[in-house]
């Protein structure tokens, strides 16, 4: 992947995954998720925990949105806006749930089930 317009490479990133051939979503130690599409910048999330406090330091894509892990065994989970989807059809994210560990260890990385079947549905908060 090339330079992404509009993205400062000046900047700590700690993961990043693809979520289809053409869209990749790249965090940083700041919480700022950049959710890229053919090389351009769609949504910046300027603080992916709603908290001043947390980097993100793991991400993974599903189908239906993303899931984020902190240093400090936060989770927050972030599900694709289907009413508001913006032109080009790239969707908005929407915070739906954070939730923590039960131990406060960092979480390093995850992984979560391709099978639709095994991703519980998450209503809003």
């Amino acid at each position: 992947m090339g330079e992404v317009k509009g993205l400062s490479q000046n900047q700590v990133f700690t993961d990043h995954k693809w979520a289809t051939k053409e869209k990749v979503l790249l965090c940083n130690d700041q919480a700022n998720i950049f959710i890229i599409n053919n090389q351009e910048l769609v949504q910046m999330i300027s603080n992916g925990f709603n908290s001043l406090n947390l980097g993100i330091q793991c991400i993974e894509t599903f189908s239906r949105g993303f899931l984020l892990g902190s240093k400090t065994g936060s989770f927050a989970l972030w599900i694709k806006d289907e009413e508001n989807d913006m032109q080009d059809q790239h969707h908005t994210y929407l915070l739906q749930r954070q939730f923590n560990s039960l131990t406060s260890n960092s979480i390093v990385s995850m992984s979560i089930s391709q099978n639709e079947n095994l991703v519980p549905n998450v209503d809003p908060l």
